[in-house]
């Protein structure tokens, strides 16, 4: 049974055995500028006054004792590692800033082969719908004269939905 049961004798110690591990492994794992401290004190900026240390700058907590579980950490080392993060950042937005360039000029040439290819199906059907055109008037004026007003006055009287004129000036 790998769960915490509230009825077990040794519920507690083993709840704050476990944060305890959980904040050890927190400021193990610490990287960058800290900006809280893993048991929930305040991180101040420190100049170091001891013999060895002194001068130099620590980022470190309100609470701090040397027992691991609070954070005191060297100023140069948290902004070695800020700047390496950022510098990732931006390695990461250049990359996918570059690929965006190239799937656009991809999308770009799409588009100019697509335009060109309608420009040819647009030639194509100006070419049939005048070809259309002529064979129906080619049949209108192969009828006899007095038939060509009848049907033209009942092609008209029909009022089709589909105006030859304007597939033609488009």
């Amino acid at each position: 049974m790998d769960r915490l049961c509230e009825s077990d004798p040794w519920y507690d110690e083993m709840k704050s055995a476990k944060r305890i591990m959980q904040q050890l492994e927190e400021v193990a794992m610490m990287e960058e500028i800290p900006i809280i401290c893993p048991c929930g004190g305040r991180i101040l900026d420190i100049i170091s006054e001891k013999d060895g240390d002194k001068g130099k700058r620590y980022y470190e907590c309100t609470d701090y004792k040397n027992d691991g579980l609070h954070i005191q950490k060297l100023w140069d080392k948290a902004m070695v590692e800020e700047v390496n993060r950022l510098r990732e950042q931006v390695d990461n937005h250049h990359q996918k800033i570059q690929s965006l360039e190239y799937s656009n000029q991809e999308v770009l040439s799409e588009f100019d082969e697509i335009q060109k290819k309608m420009g040819t199906l647009w030639r194509v059907r100006n070419y049939w719908v005048c070809y259309y055109r002529y064979q129906v008037f080619h049949c209108i004026l192969s009828i006899p004269l007095y038939s060509q007003f009848s049907l033209v006055f009942s092609v008209l009287s029909l009022n089709l939905s589909f105006p030859l004129y304007s597939l033609y000036y488009r």
